[in-house]
C-alpha cells in the first residue's frame, strides 16, 4: 500500500498504513514485538525493515515527531540482524529462525540473507554510510561462497548448517531473486555505476527468466505448477514485481527488459482477477487468463495489485536519499539499546572483591561477557554497547570528607580493556542510593532527603548526592524525568563538587589557555568532570543540529574530530603522543547557538570512543557548563543571552535537554557543578 500511494498519489489509506507500520515496532523499535517475538524469524523481521525503508525512500508521509521514524526503524532492524551474523557454521550468514526452539533454526536461507543484503544496500545509498555497504558486500560474498547464488545468477533457497552448508536446496523462489536484484541495483547506484555491480544486476535480471517460462507471464515455478503453494508463497510474486520495477529507477538501462516481463504479467494477472461472486477475486495462476483458478486470499490480491501498479514506474519519482530530498530521520544506534536510558552498570560492594585490585579485571570481564568478538556480550550481563558495559565499586571511605568511595571501570566489549581512567557521571547518580540500601550510610527511619558524600577514586573528586529516602531506603518512585533517560528513574542528584583543580590533569585549563588552535580549529580544552575539548560546529563546516546518524555518514568530519581529540590529549598532558591518546578521554563535542528550540542555551553532539552519543553524558555537561562561564571560550560565545534557568545552563542534545549549573569563586576558579539525575535499582 506504500507503493499504491507512491504510484497513484491516493492518500485514502495512508492513515491505516501508518498505523500498521507503527503498531508492531516493539519496545526497542526494531520490529521484535513481545506478542510475536518467539515466532519471528529473520525474514519476518526483515520484511518490516524493507517496508519502512521503502517509506523513507519514497517519502511516504513521516510519522508524528514523537513516534519512531521510518529510517530509524529500518536501521533498528539492520542493527539487530547484523548482530546475529553467525560465523559458527558455514563461515557466516543469517539463520532463517532467530531462536533455537523454532523449526528452521539450522537453515541458512536466501530470503533472510537476501533481505539483509537488500536492506544494507539501500541504507548505504540513503545515508551514504559505507558501513552498510560493507555489510552488503559481506552478505553477497557469503551467499556466493556457499552457492546460494550460482554462476548463472540463479538464487537457491538455502542450506543446512548442520552440514556446514555443503548441500544446497535448489528450489528457486521469485522473492529471493527480487530481493537480491534490488539490493544489487542499489549497490550499482551507491558505487557510481561500477561495472561489477552492473554485471550482477544484469545477471540477476537474466536469471529471473526461469519465472517467466511462457509469454513473459510470471509463474511461481517451485509450487504453482504442482498446486502446492502455501499461504506465504501466494504473495511471493508481488515482491519480484515490486523490486524489478524499483530496479529500473536505479539502473535505467534495465527498463525495457523489465517491462517486457511486467507488462504481459500485469495483463494476465488482471484477467485472472475474475473470480468469486463479485467477479473481481484474483487467482494465482496468471497464465490461465480469465479462467479463474479457484484460489483466493490476501497473497493473490497483493501479487496482482503489485504487478499491475508496477507498470506505472516510469511516471514515478526515483527513490530519494538524505541528500536528495529525504526527510525521514534516522538513528544509527537504533535497536541496540533500550530507549530513553543513559547508562547501566553492575555495582559491586568493595568488600566482595579481592583486596588486590589487579585481580579485578578478569572478574569484571567475565560478569559482563567480554571480550565478545560479535559485540553482543551474550555470555554476561553487558548490553553490547559502551553505555551498558560498565562496572562500579562502592565501599566505606577512609577519607573524613566522604561517606563512601566509588571507583568506575569502563569495560571493553570486543576486547579485554578495563579502563579506570575516567568517571561516569551517569552512574554517579546510583552510588548514593546503593550506599544507603546496602547499609553503608545510616539514614534512620521516616521520609526525608539525605546527602551522601562520595569520593570518586578515578579522579579524586568529591560528589554530594542528595535524594529522598523512605523507611531507611532510597525512594524508588517519583516524578522527575530527564530527556534521554528512562522516565521511571527518580533519584535527583545535585551539588556535584568537582573542584577547580581538574579531574585528571589538576587544572581546569590544562593547556593554560582558554582557547587553543588544534589542527587549524579553535578549541577550548577543559578538565571538569572529565577532560573535554569543545569546538564550534561552524568551524567544522556543519550545522550544530546535525544528528548522530548524519555524523556517522560524514567520514571527513569523523576524521577531523578524531585528529583534534588526539592533539588535545597531547596538549592537555593526557598522552605523550597522538597515537597513545586514551580511548575514553578527552571527550570531544561540537557546540552551536540554539536553533531548533527557542529555550535551548546550546546544542552538542558528543563523540566517545568512535560512537556518537545519543545524549550528553553528565561529565561532559558539567564541563560545558564550566566552559560556558569562561570568558572567550568556544562555548561561552555560543550561549544564549536569554537563559532558560538563571541558575544554570540548559543544553540541547539529540535526546532533548539537560540543565547544569557551575559556580566559580571570585578568582574565576570552578568550585562546583550541579546537575539533576535519576537512578533505579534493577535487581540484586
Amino acid at each position: 500500500m506504500i507503493d499504491y500511494w507512491y504510484y497513484t498519489g491516493d492518500v485514502t489509506y495512508n492513515a491505516e498504513v501508518t498505523q500498521a507500520l507503527l503498531w508492531q515496532v516493539g519496545p526497542n523499535q526494531d520490529y521484535m514485538t513481545p506478542n510475536q517475538t518467539k515466532t519471528t524469524g529473520n525474514d519476518d523481521q526483515a520484511f518490516w525493515g524493507v517496508a519502512v525503508m521503502s517509506a523513507a525512500e519514497q517519502k511516504f508521509p513521516d510519522p508524528p515527531a514523537k513516534q519512531p521514524q521510518w529510517l530509524a526503524l529500518a536501521q533498528g532492524v539492520f542493527n539487530t540482524q547484523a548482530a546475529r551474523w553467525d560465523t559458527t557454521t558455514c563461515g557466516g550468514g543469517l539463520r532463517w529462525q532467530v531462536f533455537t526452539f523454532n523449526t528452521g533454526y539450522n537453515y541458512k536461507n536466501a530470503i533472510s540473507n537476501g533481505l539483509f543484503f537488500n536492506l544494507a544496500a539501500r541504507l548505504a545509498r540513503y545515508t551514504g554510510n559505507d558501513t552498510y555497504a560493507q555489510w552488503a558486500v559481506k552478505s553477497w560474498d557469503w551467499m556466493e561462497a556457499v552457492n546460494l547464488i550460482d554462476e548463472n545468477y540463479y538464487v537457491y533457497d538455502g542450506s543446512d548448517d548442520t552440514q556446514n552448508c555443503s548441500k544446497v536446496n535448489k528450489l528457486q523462489w521469485t522473492y529471493n531473486s527480487g530481493a537480491l536484484l534490488l539490493g544489487a541495483a542499489n549497490m550499482y547506484s551507491y558505487t557510481n555505476e561500477s561495472s561489477m555491480w552492473q554485471e550482477r544486476v544484469s545477471g540477476l535480471l537474466n536469471g529471473t527468466d526461469v519465472f517467466f517460462p511462457e509469454n513473459n507471464t510470471m509463474v511461481e515455478v517451485a509450487c504453482e505448477t504442482v498446486g502446492k503453494c502455501d499461504v506465504d508463497q501466494h504473495s511471493f510474486k508481488a515482491y519480484l514485481a515490486r523490486w524489478m520495477a524499483a530496479t529500473t529507477k536505479l539502473a535505467p538501462w534495465t527498463y525495457d527488459a523489465v517491462m517486457a516481463k511486467l507488462g504481459p504479467s500485469a495483463a494476465a494477472a488482471a484477467q485472472q482477477c475474475s473470480g468469486g461472486d463479485n467477479k473481481r477475486t484474483c487467482g494465482l495462476k496468471w497464465e490461465m487468463g480469465d479462467d479463474w483458478d479457484g484460489s483466493y486470499g490476501v497473497g493473490q490480491q497483493m501479487a496482482a495489485l503489485e504487478v499491475v501498479q508496477s507498470n506505472l514506474i516510469q511516471q514515478a519519482p526515483g527513490p530519494v536519499t538524505n541528500t536528495t530530498g529525504g526527510t525521514s530521520k534516522g538513528d544509527s544506534a537504533a535497536g541496540t539499546s533500550v530507549p530513553r536510558r543513559y547508562s547501566r552498570a553492575i555495582i559491586f560492594s568493595a568488600s566482595s572483591l579481592p583486596s588486590n585490585h589487579s585481580l579485578w579485571p578478569p572478574i569484571f570481564l567475565s560478569v559482563l561477557g567480554s571480550p565478545d568478538p560479535h559485540g553482543r556480550q551474550l555470555d554476561g550481563l553487558g548490553g553490547g554497547i559502551s553505555s551498558l558495559s560498565k562496572i562500579c565499586i562502592v565501599g566505606p571511605s577512609p577519607h573524613p570528607a566522604a561517606d563512601v568511595d566509588y571507583t568506575f571501570a569502563a569495560i571493553g566489549i570486543r576486547d579485554s580493556e578495563v579502563d579506570f581512567s575516567s568517571n561516569c557521571g551517569n552512574m554517579t547518580s546510583a552510588i548514593g542510593p546503593y550506599a544507603v540500601d546496602n547499609g553503608m550510610v545510616d539514614v534512620g527511619d521516616g521520609e526525608r532527603d539525605v546527602t551522601v558524600r562520595i569520593r570518586n577514586t578515578n579522579t579524586g573528586k568529591f560528589i554530594h548526592a542528595r535524594f529522598a529516602v523512605v523507611d531507611g531506603e532510597a525512594a524508588a518512585g517519583g516524578g522527575f524525568e530527564i530527556d534521554g533517560a528512562f522516565f521511571y528513574l527518580v533519584f535527583e542528584l545535585w551539588g556535584a563538587n568537582v573542584g577547580y583543580r581538574g579531574s585528571k590533569t589538576g587544572k581546569l585549563l590544562p593547556t593554560g589557555k582558554v582557547v587553543d588552535v588544534l589542527d587549524g580549529v579553535r578549541a577550548t580544552c577543559i578538565d571538569a568532570g572529565n577532560p573535554c575539548v569543545f569546538v564550534q560546529a561552524e568551524d567544522m563546516d556543519i550545522e550544530g543540529t546535525i544528528l548522530p546518524d548524519e555524523i556517522d555518514a560524514h567520514l571527513p568530519l569523523l576524521s577531523k574530530l578524531d585528529s583534534i581529540r588526539r592533539k588535545a590529549a597531547v596538549a592537555m598532558g593526557l598522552s605523550k603522543d597522538e597515537a597513545s591518546a586514551p580511548g575514553s578521554i578527552p571527550k570531544i563535542a561540537m557546540v552551536s547557538r540554539p536553533k531548533t528550540h527557542a529555550l535551548l542555551s546550546g546544542e552538542t553532539i558528543e563523540q566517545e570512543k568512535g560512537n556518537r552519543n545519543r545524549a550528553v553524558p553528565i561529565t561532559v555537561a558539567m564541563a560545558i557548563a564550566a566552559a560556558a562561564n569562561l570568558k572567550g571560550s568556544t562555548v561561552q560565545g555560543k550561549v544564549s543571552s536569554e537563559r532558560v534557568d538563571p541558575d544554570g545552563i540548559t543544553l540541547g542534545h539529540p535526546s532533548g535537554k539537560i540543565m547544569v549549573g557551575a559556580k566559580f569563586d571570585e578568582k574565576g576558579h570552578l568550585l562546583q557543578a550541579d546537575v539533576f539525575r535519576t537512578a533505579r535499582r534493577l535487581m540484586d
